[in-house]
């Protein structure tokens, strides 16, 4: 578990709210992108777990349930680390009262390819005249930003092994026999911290060392998904 500590001072939560668009502002550094509906769905479903296991585990996810796909983020910050949490899922509905879930650890690893909770940080480098998709420092060259990016379809992990892509799937919500169809809304908040690496601390003045690259900051990011039920 990741303890937040907040060196000399309360840093306040980056909080991005919107309603499934990008009307909202992303906390510095950030984007994130993921589908804005969806159903809930009946039967059991396979964890990322259960999709990377080679057939050791299956049907993990009860009914009825949700699965999240194209969930891409982008970390643009070169000074501090990004390190995920989790992500939570909140329901709040006549049909399935207050359903709350959450996905972590390997789960979240094997979703968006981390390596505990770990993202890393952006880098800098110069593009290649011979490959240029790949960086190369040159510092007569105007740098250019590598960011690191998440993305739930990929077949990797950051550090290159091979994975299975999959959703982020939240399942046992309960639901009566004979509901009717019915929408309603799915709060999803993603939480993790920015951890200040010494990047650009060693080409600083002595002694200056600006706010937040030394110390954790506190990421929260939230969207609103629309679901529809409809199986019975």
């Amino acid at each position: 578990m990741y303890r937040l500590f907040i060196l000399g001072l309360i840093l306040p939560l980056l909080t991005l709210s919107s309603c499934g668009d990008d009307t909202g502002q992303d906390p510095e550094g950030t984007t994130f992108l993921m589908q804005e509906r969806a159903f809930i769905l009946p039967g059991t479903g396979n964890s990322c777990l259960a999709l990377n296991s080679g057939g050791q585990v299956f049907n993990d996810v009860s009914e009825f349930r949700v699965a999240l796909s194209n969930i891409k983020l982008t970390w643009t910050r070169a000074n501090q680390d990004l390190v995920l949490i989790y992500f939570r899922i909140e329901i709040d509905h006549p049909n399935t009262g207050l359903f709350q879930a959450t996905v972590d650890g390997v789960e979240m690893d094997l979703l968006l390819g981390t390596q505990n909770g770990l993202a890393g940080s952006a880098t800098f480098g110069t593009l290649d005249a011979d490959d240029p998709s790949t960086p190369s420092i040159d510092e007569s060259v105007t740098p250019v930003l590598t960011p690191v990016i998440l993305d739930s379809s990929a077949t990797t992990f950051l550090g290159g092994s091979s994975k299975i892509p999959c959703s982020m799937t939240f399942g046992g919500i309960q639901i009566p026999d004979d509901t009717p169809f019915f929408v309603t809304r799915a709060e999803i908040t993603l939480v993790g911290i920015a951890r200040g690496n010494d990047k650009e601390v060693s080409e600083l003045p002595e002694g200056e060392v600006p706010i937040g690259v030394l110390e954790e900051e506190a990421i929260k990011i939230e969207r609103t998904v629309d679901l529809e039920f409809d199986f019975n």
